[in-house]
């Protein structure tokens, strides 16, 4: 879906949702990461410690890039299915399995990101001056990546249904919270 056609669902109909348009937002930051990397290793100049860095963070922000363009597809999925679900009984485990879904995409949302975020903390230092607009407006993605991700999770969380589980929802939601990028609302 082209983003325009993105932006207009968002506006217009009850899916996509939150997590949908941070993960997409969140694949912004990593293509710029991507960017950031791509333009410093074609440097002539670059030294060889620095490359390392900015090979690793092209490998993992492309790898992320994909994931969290997936997630934002498989989160109005989860949506639509939700959305069924309350329009019409279904057995238990089926109730489960949506509201698992439901609530593990943006705690993975929130993990890509984060993820995202380590790989390029070191990265200030050796980054080509021109670079740094598009590093930092990257990180600030990621960083509203990993919070949209936590607060998703958390009302979801307060909103599922008593049968569900949810005690490793939690402890993958509470690792997240205490990461330096991301902390629940109070």
């Amino acid at each position: 879906m082209d983003l325009e056609t993105f932006l207009l669902d968002l506006t217009n109909r009850a899916v996509p949702g939150g997590a949908a348009a941070a993960a997409q937002s969140a694949a912004m930051g990593a293509a710029l990461l991507r960017k950031v990397a791509r333009v410093a290793l074609q440097r002539p100049t670059i030294a060889a410690s620095a490359q390392g860095h900015f090979e690793t963070l092209w490998a993992i922000a492309s790898e992320q890039q994909a994931a969290l363009t997936e997630l934002a597809d498989e989160d109005t999925q989860a949506y639509r299915e939700l959305l069924a679900l309350q329009r019409s009984p279904a057995d238990d485990a089926l109730v489960k399995q949506t509201w698992s879904r439901v609530i593990d995409i943006p705690i993975r949302l929130a993990g890509a990101c984060d993820r995202l975020l380590q790989a390029s903390s070191s990265i200030d230092e050796i980054c080509p001056t021109r670079l740094l607009p598009d590093l930092w407006i990257a990180q600030s993605l990621l960083t509203a990546g990993v919070k949209a991700g936590v607060w998703c999770a958390e009302a979801n969380l307060r909103t599922s249904p008593s049968i569900l589980d949810t005690a490793s929802f939690r402890l993958r939601l509470a690792a997240l919270a205490d990461s330096p990028f991301g902390s629940p609302p109070k």
